[in-house]
């Protein structure tokens, strides 16, 4: 799964799908954010973060809903890795005076944050070591010119590349001659 490059493809299909269609009719998702990462526990897994429109405000049941819908989009995509569903409201909701569930562009944007850290801890920056090898030997060729050519402008030098030699080939009669010169 770490080197999935399908996955990738497939994570962002299913950002553009919950964008242009919502999973619950009658609430709309604002922005949408699917990944790779890992969870707290170190292991691999499919995270999908979704920021709902701040009208109409959801319930609870909507929300369990679309933590339902989120998991199984994601376990379509893969079975073999854990799905970690979250869902942002579009605007903090106060429950009482001492409590807010965060919620709004803000909070999506910190959430989405935290999504891409643990995609750096699944697939950390490596440095990858350059080594520049020569190319092959480049050798102007002299131009050539006719009569009526030496009138108008000078030809460019065209580049040729030169081809290796081939190594010698050893036939049955020098290596009897090199075998006996070792002998003596």
């Amino acid at each position: 799964m770490l080197d999935d490059t399908r996955l990738d493809g497939k994570l962002q299909d299913l950002t553009r799908e919950l964008l242009a269609r919502p999973l619950i009719p009658g609430f709309t998702i604002a922005d949408a954010f699917t990944t790779q990462g890992m969870d707290e526990t170190g292991r691999p897994g499919l995270f999908a973060a979704i920021l709902l429109a701040p009208s109409p405000t959801p319930e609870l049941g909507v929300l369990t809903t679309f933590r339902q819908m989120l998991t199984a989009r994601l376990k379509q995509l893969d079975t073999r890795t854990p799905a970690f569903p979250i869902v942002v409201q579009g605007a903090p909701e106060v429950i009482d005076s001492h409590s807010t569930v965060p919620g709004g562009r803000e909070a999506f944007e910190q959430v989405k944050l935290e999504l891409r850290a643990r995609r750096e801890r699944l697939r950390p920056n490596r440095t990858h070591l350059v080594i520049d090898l020569p190319g092959p030997a480049v050798v102007e060729a002299p131009a050539r010119r006719s009569a009526s050519a030496a009138k108008r402008k000078p030809a460019k030098a065209v580049k040729v590349v030169k081809k290796a030699k081939p190594a010698a080939r050893l036939s049955a009669k020098t290596v009897r001659r090199a075998a006996s010169r070792s002998r003596r």
